[in-house]
């Protein structure tokens, strides 16, 4: 019998108390408690500790994996030329060597419960059946010492161990992730610790870094160019002595799938399928592995606007889904539609929808993580409201009630109708992405989606062009820039500075609504200070300064390609992630 929490059943006289569904871990203390009772990176997946990234590369099991990225790294390198591990010149590297570290270290940031997936899992596929996944996300942190003081801060790499929740009832699962108001993560811990070794069979690890950085300098028309790695990971047996790449989930092959045209047609033809189309509408689509790509780059900013991130564009055009009836859709309600749907299904699509610098979750930063290096959330917008809806689906199975099983686009999700929201410029089947009262939606460099904005507005947008892709994402460029008037009292941050299509910043001082005060670094001479050996707080002390940017919190998201950063217990304002020290590759203390 599954445990539960809810404790025995009430007497007749004695009031039930309130549950609480848990979706989610993401507190610190939580998380410390989760580590303190086995889940560490080590723990979980190996089945003994192993602290530093040095430990984990003397483990067969582990050091498989790193030999891929250490590989990855390496195309990455002859992709770019001059790229470097560095924190002088334009073109940045991940080190390879933080793989291999006894200063680095893989911290858990978040806890998910994902029985809302169990969708994508039908009986015939495991031995039993699914009640979807638990998942747990770990990212890459140092601890050194900077001027003989210490020094600690993440990194862009996230490591997420994904286990198959097996059983047979569902509900009764569902009911496990409830339990007595302020009783969950502690007494959820225990039951998970013996469900991971007993019963879960561990699916996949995947991998998602920031793999190289081009300063805005170097790319002014796009304020930079920034590449992500993807990859998932299967154990070869039960052993986890040796992992190799897996197929990735609605991520195709595009390179495989242009050269063999055979392969493409078959995979066209699937996706008319009526059933297809239906499961693509609800958003639980499974394009069958023989189009799969085991490795994926994402590439910011510009979300959706880039090729790169629109695979299925890449493939196929609005008129290869010509003639088909698409009235009765949610989601696809033209061709246009149809096809923006399917890259937002696929991982570099996700990845880059409202991300957090091309993740969903980054982890909540701790009370003493200085501002300027601190966010609002680690969530993303989108995946703030994913925890709403899977909320509500754990809810309802623990009732014994069918869940709703419809996912919302990701680039919609969670962002509204008001600032920075998308809206369509036109297809019929965009009709409904629309602006709230009093704002407009204005063209920017996707020739589909714009963005919701009242005019004179701070954060809006003041340096935009033409989206001009080419087959080599570095190779992308916004052609025919120009620069538009910002309100009273602001100026526009520029592309060169990199502030992605600009943006209409103002002074702390200025009565300008909407506007927060936040520290911002000056990154390039803060890092000169340390390449001086400097202690971090001094070098923040001379380098951080404060400015008028667009206020945020969860409930007022930035706009695509902007981050909410800590500006006081409960304000944040909006950034370029890579003014977020912890979000850049360069943001270690590099020697060379």
């Amino acid at each position: 019998m599954e445990q539960t929490f809810a404790g025995a059943r009430p007497s007749a006289t004695r009031a039930v108390p309130p549950l609480e569904t848990h979706v989610a871990f993401f507190a610190p203390a939580e998380l410390a408690s989760f580590e303190s009772r086995g889940f560490s990176l080590g723990a979980l997946v190996r089945g003994r500790d192993l602290p530093s990234t040095e430990d984990l590369d003397r483990d067969p099991g582990f050091k498989s994996i790193f030999d891929v990225l250490r590989a990855d790294l390496a195309d990455t390198r002859a992709q770019h030329p001059g790229a470097k591990v560095t924190s002088i010149d334009g073109v940045r590297l991940f080190d390879a060597e933080w793989l291999r570290s006894k200063q680095m270290s893989f911290e858990l940031v978040g806890v998910f419960n994902r029985l809302d997936r169990r969708a994508f899992y039908p009986a015939t596929t495991l031995q039993g059946s699914s009640c979807g996944e638990v998942r747990f996300v770990f990212r890459l942190r140092y601890a050194t010492e900077q001027g003989k003081q210490p020094m600690q801060f993440r990194l862009p790499m996230t490591l997420n161990v994904v286990f198959h929740a097996s059983g047979s009832d569902c509900s009764a699962a569902a009911r496990a992730w409830q339990s007595e108001q302020g009783q969950g993560a502690a007494r959820l811990a225990d039951w998970l610790y013996a469900a991971v070794r007993e019963r879960f069979v561990l699916k996949s690890v995947e991998v998602n870094l920031q793999s190289v950085r081009h300063q805005s300098s170097m790319i002014p028309s796009l304020a930079g160019h920034i590449e992500y790695t993807m990859r998932v990971f299967h154990a070869v047996d039960v052993t986890r002595e040796r992992f190799e790449p897996a197929p990735m989930e609605n991520m195709p092959d595009v390179a495989r799938l242009r050269k063999d045209s055979a392969l493409r047609a078959e995979l066209l033809a699937f996706l008319r399928e009526p059933a297809t189309l239906q499961a693509l509408d609800t958003g639980v689509l499974q394009v069958p592995e023989r189009f799969l790509t085991r490795r994926a780059i994402s590439v910011a900013p510009r979300g959706l606007a880039r090729p790169s991130n629109r695979p299925f564009q890449q493939l196929f055009s609005p008129s290869d889904f010509a003639g088909l009836d698409l009235g009765s859709t949610q989601s696809l309600a033209s061709p246009v539609a149809l096809l923006r749907r399917l890259d937002g299904h696929s991982c570099v699509g996700c990845h880059q929808s409202r991300s957090i610098a091309g993740f969903h979750h980054v982890g909540d930063d701790p009370v003493s993580t200085p501002r300027y290096a601190a966010l609002h959330s680690g969530l993303s917008a989108h995946l703030r409201a994913e925890l709403a809806r899977r909320r509500a689906y754990v809810e309802a199975l623990a009732r014994g009630e069918a869940p709703d099983e419809f996912r919302p686009i990701p680039e919609r999700q969670g962002v509204g109708t008001e600032h920075g929201a998308p809206c369509g410029l036109g297809d019929p089947g965009l009709a409904d992405w629309s602006c709230a009262p009093g704002l407009r939606c204005v063209a920017l460099e996707d020739a589909e989606v714009g963005a919701c904005f009242a005019e004179g507005s701070v954060g809006e947008p003041c340096e935009y062009g033409v989206m001009v892709g080419r087959p080599r994402a570095a190779s992308d460029r916004v052609a025919q820039v120009a620069k538009h008037a910002c309100g009273a009292a602001m100026e526009c941050a520029s592309n060169f500075s990199g502030f992605p299509q600009g943006s209409c910043d103002t002074s702390c001082d200025a009565g300008v609504p909407d506007r927060a005060c936040g520290d911002f670094l000056d990154v390039d001479a803060f890092q000169n200070c340390l390449r001086f050996r400097q202690p971090v707080a001094e070098c923040a002390q001379k380098h951080v300064f404060q400015t008028g940017l667009r206020a945020c919190d969860d409930a007022h998201p930035c706009r695509q390609d902007y981050v909410c950063s800590r500006a006081g217990p409960d304000a944040g304002a909006c950034v370029p992630p890579y003014f977020v020290y912890p979000l850049r590759l360069d943001g270690y203390p590099i020697r060379r």
